[in-house]
């Protein structure tokens, strides 16, 4: 006879989780850990679309001497990302939820910001980068600020 037993697993990752860090409140607020989780992998969502975008500005480049798309309208209409991968789920509009930092190549410097979220993306928490060599990260506002900075110092355009 088979027992129908549910498995402590989703409670004890959820408190492993509150206890490292991983699900603290924002701003003391109470942790939900569901809503938590689900914001969490709504931020996954975005940072997988943007890797996915900057892989099409990589194969735009390797066919336009070097140079990434002078917008993301471009990729658009070269039908390499949908408009759905401009959207953030987090944001709750249509609006296009990533700001592009246009006049980079493929060799541009690594660390540059290519693309970045609207601030108020995910309730203010941080922001997804995306960076010229494709990789995209979590960052907090300060450090993003940072990067952004020198991104544009590094492109001459302050």
């Amino acid at each position: 006879m088979r027992r129908n037993r549910q498995s402590g697993w989703p409670l004890v990752l959820t408190l492993l989780l509150v206890a490292s860090g991983g699900l603290a409140p924002a701003r003391g607020e109470a942790v939900d850990p569901v809503a938590r989780a689900r914001e969490l992998a709504k931020r996954t969502v975005c940072m997988s679309n943007m890797k996915g975008i900057g892989n099409s500005c990589h194969i735009y480049a390797n066919e336009h001497d070097g140079r990434f798309p002078p917008d993301l309208q471009t990729l658009i209409d070269e039908g390499s990302v949908s408009e759905g991968m401009l959207r953030c789920p987090s944001a709750g509009h249509n609006r296009i939820a990533y700001v592009y930092v246009p006049g980079q190549t493929r060799g541009s410097d690594p660390r540059n910001v290519v693309m970045y979220e609207h601030r108020d993306n995910h309730a203010g928490e941080g922001t997804n980068v995306l960076f010229a060599d494709s990789h995209a990260e979590w960052m907090s506002f300060t450090a993003f600020e940072t990067a952004l900075a020198a991104t544009k110092q590094r492109l001459n355009q302050r």
